[in-house]
């Protein structure tokens, strides 16, 4: 089984524009139990970023949002 984050939006044009990360196997687990937590508590998640250089030096929050996850029902 494969699993990926799946990021969309869309420009000024309303031109739908996507980028897809991997998640490794070693991480489904984790990530499968992290989204069902919030979805079963209804949180919020905050999504960062963290930039890590290459003698460790980590920078965070340059960029990030809260949002809530929602079930669809197909």
């Amino acid at each position: 089984m494969k699993l990926r984050i799946v990021l969309k939006t869309s420009t000024k044009k309303a031109k739908p524009v996507s980028i897809k990360f991997n998640v490794t196997p070693s991480k489904h687990l984790g990530f499968i139990n992290f989204i069902n937590l919030a979805l079963a508590e209804n949180k919020s998640v905050k999504l960062s970023l963290e930039k890590i250089d290459d003698a460790g030096k980590k920078e965070e929050n340059l960029i990030e949002g809260i949002f809530n996850f929602k079930k669809i029902e197909n």
